[in-house]
């Protein structure tokens, strides 16, 4: 049987997404997360899935299934091309597939390797993305196909937004992500000691009347370089700048 090759590609602009809602199998679309995906031109990504208010039953938030924090690579594809070893085949030029490596998560497994997800995508007239594909269901601990809607985090001013990616530099027992994009700052944290996987959301407020920025009450750390990265300092935000945070050396990797 004849394979569509697929040139990958990590990479494109920056973006901030909100998922707005998933089906699974043939179920009705639903939302009971909070899910945010801060992507860097260089397609490093980190990946905050905060279960709502009301899904929070006075257990530990990392408890509840809905919960799932992590960061990775997006690599890009598409089916442009026809493939030429088919008499039969067609190109989808709509159609995106991405394929997404796992560096830092929460749900991955002690000595496991990267974890791998993947998903077609196409964008709608309206600017938002349907995204399908195959993953665990954490309702039911199935692998299911599943239907994600997405559309663009609101921002306070107009692109470009500015981008700023941090990691925690290597040999200091620990592993961490971090990315700012426009109004958003995330990041994911691994420290050698427990292994745990903490995650924290800083947001600029876009209420009328909110003045600054604000920790997201689920966030389950604030060690992490946010306030910093919330400087609009240029100076400050150059390659190879580190800051000091709980005892971490974090680095700009990444500047737009």
């Amino acid at each position: 049987m004849a394979t569509h090759k697929r040139k990958e590609i990590s990479g494109g602009s920056a973006t901030a997404s909100v998922r707005r809602g998933i089906a699974w199998s043939a179920a009705p679309a639903a939302e009971d997360t909070d899910t945010l995906v801060l992507t860097a031109p260089s397609g490093k990504f980190v990946d905050l899935r905060y279960p709502k208010p009301k899904a929070i039953h006075g257990s530990p938030l990392r408890d509840n299934p809905s919960y799932w924090v992590f960061s990775g690579t997006a690599f890009n594809s598409d089916y442009a091309n026809a493939d030429a070893s088919s008499p039969f085949a067609i190109a989808m030029p709509h159609v995106t597939h991405t394929r997404f490596v796992h560096a830092i998560d929460s749900r991955a497994l002690p000595g496991s390797g990267p974890a791998e997800d993947a998903g077609d995508s196409v964008e709608l007239p309206t600017g938002e993305h349907i995204e399908w594909g195959v993953m665990l269901n954490p309702a039911t601990g199935i692998s299911e196909l599943y239907k994600e809607i997405w559309q663009a985090a609101p921002q306070s001013t107009a692109a470009p937004q500015k981008v700023l990616r941090l990691q925690v530099k290597p040999g200091q027992q620990a592993r961490g992500d971090a990315l700012r994009i426009g109004d958003y700052f995330q990041g994911v944290l691994q420290r050698e000691s427990d292994g745990e996987v903490v995650a924290g959301r800083f947001v600029r407020e876009l209420a009328e009347g909110a003045a600054g920025w604000a920790w997201d009450s689920r966030s389950t750390s604030t060690a992490f370089p946010a306030s910093w990265a919330a400087d609009e300092d240029p100076e400050e935000h150059r390659l190879g700048a580190e800051v000091k945070i709980e005892g971490l050396v974090w680095e700009v990797v990444e500047v737009a």
